[in-house]
């Protein structure tokens, strides 16, 4: 349960330097006259590879994949909790147009961490299962 609580408490962390690249990446997009959604598409893509490379570094233990297996799964899970994300933070701008959209990205983002931890924990970078034993078919009955 320790362990359990510290690989939170480090997953949290990490999203909050994934939250600031997102944050910036979004004004910074947006500040050049992209729209908000196009802007928000490009921020997120940054966050989600700061945030895959500082988790398995930090966060997870090696599960015994290669970092390609591994990275693919990652953005399984990245796929459903930025989705969730974005559309949580395109919904947050339309009904809420006078929010500031920094504080659409930190509510969007916190509603994903959720989905984000639970996945990466069970799924991306979940340990290897064993293989099992090869039946030997040799000692088979005819």
């Amino acid at each position: 349960m320790k362990n359990l609580f510290y690989k939170i408490l480090r997953f949290l962390m990490v999203g909050g330097i994934g939250f600031a690249v997102d944050a910036i990446t979004y004004h910074l997009v947006r500040d050049a006259g992209t729209d908000p959604a196009v802007a928000r598409l490009a921020s997120l893509g940054w966050a989600t590879a700061v945030t895959w490379l500082l988790n398995r570094r930090f966060t997870f233990e090696p599960g015994g994949r290669h970092a390609a297996e591994e990275g693919m799964r990652y953005v399984l899970v990245a796929i459903v909790a930025q989705g969730v994300n974005y559309l949580v933070f395109l919904t947050v701008i339309d009904h809420l147009p006078d929010m500031p959209h920094v504080a659409a990205i930190a509510f969007s983002a916190g509603l994903a961490a959720v989905f984000s931890f639970t996945g990466h924990f069970v799924f991306s970078f979940a340990p290897r299962a064993p293989e099992l034993p090869k039946k030997d078919s040799s000692n088979a009955a005819i």
